[in-house]
């Protein structure tokens, strides 16, 4: 992916977002880690956007530079 910023919503949502251009490779790729996100572990839901992807989570996250990891993999 291109430049990703990663932040908490309250304590239980995750913010993805992409700084791309509006061209249809970079919805479709998110559209797959969100696919991919509601298998892992503690994902209560994945919502996506245009540019950005927010995890509902089940707790807390514990190591939010891991989720990011992930999630940029």
């Amino acid at each position: 992916m291109v430049d990703t910023r990663t932040s908490l919503i309250g304590s239980r949502a995750v913010l993805l977002l992409v700084d791309c251009p509006f061209d249809l490779a970079y919805p479709e790729r998110i559209w797959a880690v969100a696919e991919a996100a509601v298998c892992w572990d503690d994902v209560r839901e994945a919502v996506t956007g245009m540019t950005n992807l927010t995890l509902l989570l089940d707790q807390v996250p514990s190591d939010l530079d891991a989720l990011t990891a992930q999630l940029t993999e």
